[in-house]
């Protein structure tokens, strides 16, 4: 009841242990002439045996990593807390159209409020952002509604200018789902969504699931960039003198 119908594969569970309990496994420990460390905890076994039971139940497996599912029980309030950790999806993304900023990217002006005072920003025209569109506001909408989580953040290696064009391989990100209720996702399908919504501002490719470690590494990429751009002259050039002059 505590994860709702989030779906998961992996747990693990902690155990909030009352003073009490703990003081008097040191006391039966003195009493009978233990060593302090002498046996397992019962913070220990508790979370093991409950462990188990959640594993038969849910037919999921425990893991001590960075799990689907943290549950935590408070045996003093007799209650189950459950956090749903992040997802991650990962791919590239090309940028076929100019002025379309990698994030959102709020006004200055009015810290993305879209108001001066009661009147509506100028600078902005009351929207709170100086760009309709970014690639962020093309893919993690949709990957947060496929996912049902609750918030969605882009992760990109690097970024381009905002009036350049992103081509070729693409550049590498990750978008991370807070408290997803659904993480066995049709990668390609979920492609297919994406690039249908840019409708031809942005295109994805090599979309797949990811881990939390995607998203450091993603971060330290090299993301060195080459530009290439088009040159117009109103009169003939020598190449040689060009040669030169480069």
């Amino acid at each position: 009841d505590a994860v709702g119908d989030a779906e998961f594969a992996t747990y693990n569970v902690g155990t909030r242990t009352p003073p009490l309990v703990e003081e008097n496994e040191a006391l039966l420990r003195e009493e009978v002439g233990l060593d302090a460390d002498a046996g397992e905890p019962f913070n220990s076994e508790f979370n093991r045996e409950v462990g188990k039971r959640v594993g038969r139940l849910t037919d999921t497996e425990v893991s001590f990593d960075r799990p689907d599912v943290q549950f935590t029980i408070d045996l003093a309030d007799d209650s189950v807390d459950a956090k749903v950790n992040s997802t991650f999806v990962y791919g590239r993304y090309r940028k076929l159209k100019r002025d379309i900023p990698q994030t959102e990217w709020p006004c200055r002006e009015c810290n993305g409020s879209g108001r001066q005072g009661a009147d509506p920003c100028d600078h902005c025209g009351g929207s709170g952002y100086l760009y309709d569109d970014s690639v962020e506001e093309y893919t993690a909408p949709v990957v947060e509604d496929v996912m049902d989580g609750t918030e969605a953040t882009f992760h990109g290696a690097g970024r381009e200018d905002v009036d350049a064009l992103m081509l070729g391989t693409g550049r590498p990100f990750v978008i991370e789902v807070e408290e997803p209720r659904r993480r066995r996702v049709d990668t390609d399908r979920l492609q297919s969504d994406i690039n249908a919504f840019a409708d031809g501002a942005v295109e994805v490719e090599g979309l797949r699931l990811a881990t939390y470690d995607m998203v450091e590494r993603v971060k330290e990429h090299d993301a060195s960039k080459r530009y290439r751009a088009e040159v117009a002259f109103d009169a003939d050039v020598d190449v040689d003198a060009l040669a030169d002059a480069l």
